[in-house]
């Protein structure tokens, strides 16, 4: 039992940090609504206050500044000005992982709205993973109570945490993160020591 409950933890702990070169450049492209529609505009602006903390900060602090994986986030990471359809079409090849960001609705029960099917990444990530099968998808909805994906909910204790079951959850779902190269502190000790 206790294993069940901890077999995440054990993966994250004795996964291999070697990562075979597969000439990939991110970990994950992340996939999100652009247009939070959510009937009501106070209703709006709020799911996009909280899209837009979760995408900018707690996201990229957790796992890029704190566990090492490099993700494409459209809007922070491509080019302006640059043709869209090259951008994902090349970006999403050079990614391990299709990261899918669902947000909910809170009208009339939470509803959840995944990206536009008229989005372009969006249909290309579903492509890439369904029928080429050489891309994994993970699933994040944000701002539900209860649900089957990972849920991220904004001011709990703890959300931006990196061992918080969340986090953890994710990061086993993302290819092993590429090894630390050693800081100049630790070489400077190795080199006292021989």
């Amino acid at each position: 039992m206790a294993v069940r409950w901890f077999a995440i933890d054990l993966t994250l702990l004795f996964r291999s940090a070697r990562r075979t070169e597969d000439g990939k450049v991110y970990d994950a492209y992340v996939v999100y609504p652009r247009d939070c529609v959510c009937g009501d505009a106070i209703t709006e602006c709020v799911c996009e206050d909280a899209l837009s903390v979760f995408l900018n900060s707690s996201l990229p602090a957790v796992l890029e500044d704190q566990c090492g994986y490099k993700l494409f986030i459209h809007g922070r990471d491509d080019l302006p000005g640059e043709d869209q359809a090259e951008q994902v079409e090349r970006c999403m090849r050079l990614s391990r992982r299709l990261l899918v960001v669902m947000t909910t609705v809170a009208s009339g029960g939470a509803q959840v709205v995944a990206p536009p099917l008229e989005q372009f990444d969006w249909q290309m990530g579903l492509h890439r993973s369904l029928v080429q099968e050489d891309m994994s998808v993970i699933m994040v909805q944000l701002l539900l109570k209860k649900s089957a994906p990972l849920r991220w909910e904004m001011g709990v204790r703890g959300a931006n945490c990196p061992t918080s079951r969340f986090w953890k959850r994710v990061r086993y779902m993302m290819p092993p993160p590429p090894p630390t190269p050693p800081s100049d502190h630790q070489s400077l000790h190795t080199i006292q020591l021989i």
